[in-house]
C-alpha cells in the first residue's frame, strides 16, 4: 500500500513540475504541499467503499482512478463538441434555437457520486443546463431539440455505468 502512495505522490509531483516548468525550492515545496492536499481530499473518490466506509489513505484503488480519467477524457470531448455546436448556432442565424425543458430518468439515483457526476456533466456541456431533480428524475433545459437527441444518442448514463461498473437500480 505504501508503494502505491509513493508512486502516486511522485506521479503528481512530476505532473506539477511539467505544468509549472520551475525547479526552484519554493516551487518544489509548494508542489509537494499541493500534491499531498490533492491526495488527502481525493481519497474518498478512489477508495473501494465496499470494504469500509472510512477514508483511509493506504487503501487507494488505482482502477477507479483510471476510470475517472477515462470519464474525464470522454466528457472533455463532449464539451468541446457542444461548444462548437453552440458557437455555430450563435453565429449562424439559420440554425434553429428552440429551447425546451425535458424530464430525464437517471438510472443511478442511489449512488450520489454518479448522480452528481451525471448531472454536472450535463450542466458543463454547453447548450444544456440541469434545472432541478425530483426523485430519480432530472429536469434539463436544452438550447435546441437536436441537443435532446444528442444526449440520448451519446448515452451518457450508459457510459458512466460502463466506466464505473455500475448496474441500473
Amino acid at each position: 500500500m505504501l508503494r502505491k502512495i509513493i508512486i502516486l505522490i511522485l506521479f503528481l509531483w512530476l505532473l506539477w513540475f511539467i505544468l509549472m516548468a520551475s525547479f526552484n525550492p519554493v516551487s518544489l515545496l509548494v508542489g509537494l504541499f499541493v500534491v499531498l492536499l490533492v491526495i488527502y481530499f481525493s481519497v474518498y473518490f478512489f477508495k473501494d467503499h465496499d470494504k469500509d466506509e472510512s477514508v483511509i489513505l493506504a487503501d487507494l484503488n488505482f482502477n477507479k482512478l483510471k476510470k475517472f480519467f477515462k470519464y474525464g477524457f470522454l466528457s472533455l470531448i463532449e464539451i468541446v463538441s457542444a461548444n462548437i455546436d453552440v458557437a455555430e448556432r450563435v453565429l449562424d442565424p439559420r440554425l434553429p434555437i428552440k429551447p425546451s425543458i425535458v424530464k430525464i430518468k437517471v438510472p443511478f439515483k442511489n449512488n450520489s457520486f454518479l448522480f452528481t457526476l451525471f448531472v454536472n456533466t450535463i450542466t458543463l456541456t454547453p447548450g444544456t443546463l440541469t434545472l432541478d431533480y425530483e426523485g430519480e428524475y432530472i429536469y434539463v433545459h436544452f438550447l435546441a431539440e437536436e441537443h435532446i437527441e444528442s444526449l440520448s444518442q451519446r448515452q451518457l448514463d450508459k457510459k458512466i455505468m460502463e466506466i464505473f461498473d455500475i448496474h441500473p437500480d
